[in-house]
């Protein structure tokens, strides 16, 4: 939507209008101040672990850092993902690979492992069922991570002021 597009620096505000957002030192918007989640997930190409790690790539990633990689699976309910596409080294079309379901599951495990500030969900999790939906919400709520969302579901107003 427009809206997520502007929040998000991805387009230009007309002259007149003003959106201000939160910037890192530099006056960049990063993705540790917004995050944004689109409905659907942008599949990078390298690894599955590239997939949550997306735009940063662990080049030597650690023991701890897989441990990291697969809470975050975990907590979005896709750690299954690990075995059944053979480990953290696994190179796939991941969009032709993971359902929709498992794509938006992914994008909100990036967004939970760059901890932003904020982020804007546009229809990020039309494909997964409402009782995971209420996890996802959860858990950015526990995290402090302020979230604007863009959904046609009624289920989701609880978490928003």
């Amino acid at each position: 939507s427009s809206l997520f597009r502007a929040l998000g620096g991805l387009w230009p505000i007309p002259k007149g209008g003003r959106i201000e957002r939160p910037c890192n030192a530099q006056g960049v918007v990063t993705p540790k101040e917004i995050y944004l989640v689109p409905q659907r997930c942008y599949s990078v190409e390298g690894s599955l672990a590239d997939q949550i790690t997306y735009p940063a790539r662990l080049e030597n990633r650690t023991a701890e850092d897989e441990a990291k990689l697969f809470e975050l699976f975990k907590l979005v309910r896709i750690e299954y993902l690990v075995d059944r596409e053979g480990g953290w080294d696994a190179v796939a079309r991941w969009e032709d690979t993971l359902s929709l379901g498992e794509q938006q599951r992914t994008a909100m495990a990036r967004m939970y492992y760059h901890n932003p500030q904020f982020t804007v969900i546009d229809e990020a999790t039309s494909a997964v069922s409402v009782d995971i939906e209420k996890v996802l919400y959860e858990e950015a709520f526990k995290r402090g991570i302020t979230a604007i969302t863009i959904s046609q579901r009624l289920a989701l107003e609880e978490f928003h002021d």
